[in-house]
């Protein structure tokens, strides 16, 4: 047998026992379930990075805004895209992974689903917005943890919140085609526990974290995964350990604690640019 057919051998037995894991099959569902979500994402924010920022890539080329109808406005709008639809993939990701694990061992799967959203949104409360020092300008959520950048820490919770449902609840939960008052209060009286206990935990991890971490757990998490990589340029197994860490997560759609290229797109972008048009990149400043 040659080594890719032990491979895929090896492959097809790992399937079957994730096919038989609750929490498992939660996980990819999820993920499968963020695609749409991501690559419409990508490619509204591509349009706007490249084509209705001033800097951009194709705006620049082609000087779009001197002659496109309504470019300042078609910018806004393709800005708010981006923010909407990037800036929220995380509370989809706590929300789609409660709902497939509760759903799986027969519990409320709406509330479960709700209660991991909602459990996500506080642990990233900004409680730098009560210091009245800063004249107000803090806002109210860690807004880039509730992006692409949180989907670790919202699969973990929205899986929490699925085994508080599957645990706590009182009785399997059965569906009905059409609501009725009393079925409503029949989930709310069996699902109480669960409610509170995540709601409650959460909220007070957020709030602890707080004092020790500006950017919540989820910065707190990042920091300490990429203590190892803090200084990649003094070794060589410390450079290649980054790479890899860093290309996995990207690789299955997660973006990872260390990212050497940054987030600002248009400054990649302007390099590009600037490579392009006088045949190197010599010379160009690497913001």
């Amino acid at each position: 047998m040659s080594i890719i057919q032990k491979l895929q051998l090896g492959l097809l037995r790992f399937e079957r026992v994730v096919e038989h894991q609750r929490y498992w099959r939660a996980l990819r569902d999820t993920l499968t379930l963020l695609f749409p979500f991501v690559l419409i994402g990508a490619y509204v924010n591509f349009v706007n990075q490249a084509i209705f920022q001033r800097n951009g890539f194709l705006s620049r080329i082609y000087n779009l805004k001197g002659w496109v109808p309504g470019y300042a406005q078609l910018g806004t709008y393709t800005n708010m895209l981006s923010l909407s639809i990037n800036g929220m993939i995380a509370v989809i990701a706590a929300f789609a992974a409660a709902n497939f694990v509760a759903r799986a061992a027969k519990r409320d799967n709406l509330l479960a689903g709700l209660s991991a959203a909602i459990s996500f949104v506080m642990l990233n409360f900004n409680y730098a917005f009560f210091n009245r020092r800063d004249g107000g300008t803090a806002t109210r959520f860690l807004e880039e943890n509730l992006g692409t950048q949180g989907i670790f820490l919202a699969l973990l919770v929205g899986l929490l919140t699925g085994w508080l449902f599957n645990h706590l609840s009182k009785r399997p939960h059965v569906h009905q085609e059409v609501e009725t008052q009393q079925h409503l209060l029949a989930r709310a009286r069996n699902n109480w526990l669960p409610l509170v206990v995540g709601l409650g935990a959460f909220s007070l991890v957020g709030y602890g974290i707080s004092f020790v971490s500006k950017n919540g757990l989820n910065g707190l998490f990042y920091a300490v995964f990429a203590l190892p990589f803090v200084n990649p340029g003094s070794s060589l197994l410390a450079i290649l350990g980054t790479t890899l860490l860093s290309n996995l997560f990207w690789l299955i759609g997660i973006i990872g604690p260390v990212d050497f290229s940054g987030n600002s797109a248009v400054s990649t972008v302007q390099n590009l640019e600037y490579a392009l048009q006088h045949g190197s990149a010599w010379g160009r400043r690497i913001r």
